[in-house]
């Protein structure tokens, strides 16, 4: 069968810079941002962006974040470590998201990112 290359849905598009988003964030941030902090720098991202910023917006993040977070449950059944972006250090009190530097780092660097080393 012969496909033509079709749009990315605009759902993946929005996943996608959520997570480039999120990357950005917490990679300049090594010890980790609480979760109101990562969600106010991702609001500003957004708007900086041009982009909508939803009333499910932190949801989305939240959701994007626990796909790719070390441990997590929503996890399950997701093929690669090498999707696991974020982490909660065990060392912090709270509700602390952080990012797996090395797969992060990849990950920016695939998409074609300076990754800033």
């Amino acid at each position: 069968m012969n496909r033509t290359a079709e749009p990315m849905p605009s759902r993946m598009r929005s996943d996608s810079a959520l997570v480039t988003d999120l990357v950005t964030v917490l990679l300049s941030h090594p010890a980790g941002l609480r979760r109101w902090s990562v969600m106010r720098a991702m609001r500003m991202r957004a708007e900086k962006a041009n982009r909508e910023v939803t009333p499910k917006f932190e949801d989305d993040v939240e959701r994007v974040f626990r796909r790719h977070c070390t441990g997590d449950s929503v996890r399950a059944g997701l093929a690669t470590p090498l999707d696991e972006l974020f982490h909660r250090p065990k060392e912090s009190v709270g509700e602390v998201w952080a990012a797996n530097t090395a797969a992060s780092r990849a990950y920016l660097s695939a998409r074609g990112f300076d990754t800033g080393r």
